[in-house]
């Protein structure tokens, strides 16, 4: 039986005060009220903390590695997408090359010598070898790419999912929304059920939460997709 380890940071490596990113607190309601029979096989939370500063990303690395080389699956939550290159450095070390399958409203890979949220999938690309399959990507027209994927994936993969990838009508909550048409749940599942082969971890990124919102409904419900991916 598949177990997952949550992993809930909040940080936003665009400025110089972390944690602006996805907030622990909210994050921690989202997996305190999964069903029971997926809380099964969550198998402990990490929480990094935002007093760690510069060092999260390198934080993320490690426990995204421990996790792997325990044979669990990692469930990055919260803050922003340039956490996603310490996932993708902790998974080429750990697993090596795999399927990396990236559902965002930004092609995050702007040919820029530094690594920010909008350039991660650029350096992650270079640095470590994944193949990079893009989903959803609307900010620019030259980048374009269906909301939905459009073929299978049968290797080793991870999703990497921000969640300004659903159309900004059914969820404005987040940093840098992008007008739509965006994605919809039924297009987050259909992406889903292309991978055929072993999820071998998630990042659920880029969520700015509202106290008080209808909103916590759909990141419930994309949590939830996703760990019954991992567990299929």
């Amino acid at each position: 039986m598949r177990k997952v380890r949550a992993i809930v940071v909040d940080y936003d490596g665009g400025t110089k005060v972390p944690g602006s990113g996805g907030s622990s607190p909210a994050w921690h309601s989202v997996l305190e009220d999964l069903p029971v029979s997926l809380r099964a096989h969550v198998v402990g939370q990490i929480t990094i903390s935002r007093s760690l500063g510069r060092y999260i990303p390198s934080m993320v690395r490690f426990a995204i590695g421990d996790c792997l080389r325990d044979g669990l699956t990692p469930l990055l939550l919260g803050g922003d997408h340039s956490l996603s290159y310490a996932t993708a450095w902790a998974a080429r070390e750990c697993v090596g090359a795999l399927d990396v399958v990236h559902v965002d409203a930004h092609h995050d890979s702007y040919q820029v010598p530094y690594l920010s949220n909008y350039s991660f999938a650029y350096h992650a690309g270079r640095d470590f070898g994944h193949q990079w399959h893009g989903v959803g990507w609307r900010h620019e027209s030259d980048q374009l790419r269906s909301r939905r994927l459009e073929y299978d994936v049968h290797g080793p993969s991870w999703l990497s999912f921000d969640f300004d990838y659903f159309d900004p009508d059914i969820f404005p909550e987040v940093r840098f929304p992008v007008s739509g048409p965006g994605g919809t749940p039924q297009d987050l599942d259909a992406t889903v059920d292309r991978m055929k082969g072993p999820l071998l971890g998630v990042d659920l990124l880029e969520w700015m939460p509202v106290p008080m919102t209808k909103h916590h409904d759909l990141v419930m419900r994309t949590v939830v997709r996703a760990l019954e991916a991992v567990l299929r």
